[in-house]
């Protein structure tokens, strides 16, 4: 759909309850924060359900360096165990994998200086930092699980023992094209990339959000109704860049 027939939709919708018009810059804010939030809640489902990852698979990105896709992530930091980082993309909006490539120092399963292969590595998070250190079977070596990584300042730190981490190969989806009409005339400037029947689904949920905004009294109860086919929980632990 263009930016404009998204926009008609939006004020379409409107129309049933008999809201007035919005302007086209508070069409472009609603649709973009409806845009990030239909694919946030999307990817609650992205590992257990094929139609989910279907869904977003035109948003996906593979650091694998072929196929279109970018290359893997290089060490920005020192060539040192504990020195080393990668920059996350800044189009990345969800983290989905992180496959750690590295050169084997002090570790039982390499020789010493043999690179090893891609090993999937697991979100450390700041309550169990200290305790797989002080356990033999989780404390950080270059074999999975044993393999983690952090995320600071919008870097992944890996977490691997004495090794030195050489690439890092993520899996992500990246923020869609923030679809936008002209403040002035209302015409397309860039369209939805998204199917009709998920763009319509994103024009609710920018409905719902303008609604918000005047306290319409439809809101709570659209919103419920809304939550149960939109929204699944527990959400799996993920890393999402914040605004």
């Amino acid at each position: 759909m263009t930016a404009q027939e998204v926009y008609i939709a939006f004020l379409n919708e409107l129309k049933q309850e008999n809201t007035t018009s919005v302007t086209p810059a508070e069409f472009n804010y609603h649709i973009w924060r409806s845009e990030i939030e239909y694919v946030k809640n999307r990817y609650f489902a992205f590992d257990q359900h094929q139609k989910s990852i279907d869904d977003l698979s035109f948003l996906t990105i593979e650091t694998i360096g072929v196929a279109g896709m970018p290359l893997p992530l290089l060490n920005q930091g020192l060539n040192q165990s504990k020195k080393e980082y990668f920059d996350l993309p800044e189009d990345l909006l969800i983290l989905v994998n992180v496959e750690i490539m590295a050169e084997a120092q002090n570790d039982s399963c390499y020789k010493d200086g043999e690179i090893s292969d891609k090993i999937a590595a697991k979100f450390l998070s700041g309550d169990r930092d200290k305790v797989i250190y002080n356990s033999y079977y989780s404390k950080p070596r270059l074999e999975y699980p044993n393999v983690y990584y952090k995320i600071r300042n919008n870097k992944i730190i890996p977490v691997i023992g004495d090794s030195i981490a050489k690439e890092c190969i993520i899996t992500y989806l990246k923020y869609p094209t923030k679809i936008e009409v002209d403040e002035t005339s209302g015409l397309s400037i860039t369209n939805s990339e998204f199917k009709d029947m998920q763009t319509l689904e994103i024009v609710r949920h920018a409905v719902l959000s303008y609604l918000e905004t005047i306290e319409s009294q439809r809101t709570p109860s659209m919103a419920q109704i809304e939550n149960k086919n939109f929204n699944q929980f527990p959400p799996p632990n993920y890393y999402v860049k914040q605004q």
